[in-house]
């Protein structure tokens, strides 16, 4: 389940940490095309990207960022690893999490895999993999906070 999770969340952040270059590829290069080409289409366009601005992008990209601030300080560390084993890829998602801040909180260590395809793999991973490493390993906490980071400084 935490690796669902983490897959979700992850797959959010991408896309609202790019929601701001495509509103700006939009106005930039495809508003102006279109009020050239298909001056009829362009005013719904622009419309119908306000709404998904307003009502998807923008709303997306305020929830991930308090998401995170609120479960942040329960995750010590977080990895997700890929390996090839057997001529299959899996993911391993290990992490250390606290029940509860304070004194008394718990630490719980949690490690689960699943597999994974190759058109599935981070490009970085697919990269590892072609230069003939047979395992690659990202530090979720350190890029989420990164995402998260742009997002505040671009928001």
């Amino acid at each position: 389940m935490f690796t669902l999770f983490v897959i979700g969340i992850g797959l959010l952040t991408v896309a609202a940490v790019f929601w701001c270059d495509i509103c700006e590829w939009f106005a930039d290069h495809a508003s102006p095309w279109l009020t050239k080409h298909v001056p009829t289409l362009a005013p719904h366009l622009r419309k119908a990207f306000q709404f998904i601005d307003n009502n998807v992008g923008s709303p997306t990209r305020r929830l991930i960022v308090k998401a995170w601030k609120h479960v942040r300080p329960h995750v010590i560390q977080a990895e997700v690893a890929f390996e090839k084993v057997g001529g299959r890829w899996i993911r391993r998602v290990r992490s250390f999490l606290q029940d509860k801040l304070g004194d008394d909180a718990q630490i719980v260590q949690r490690t689960e895999e699943t597999p994974v395809s190759w058109e599935d793999l981070p490009e970085s991973v697919r990269a590892a993999a072609l230069e003939r490493r047979k395992a690659a390993t990202v530090d979720f906490v350190k890029t989420r906070d990164q995402e998260v980071h742009a997002m505040q400084v671009s928001t």
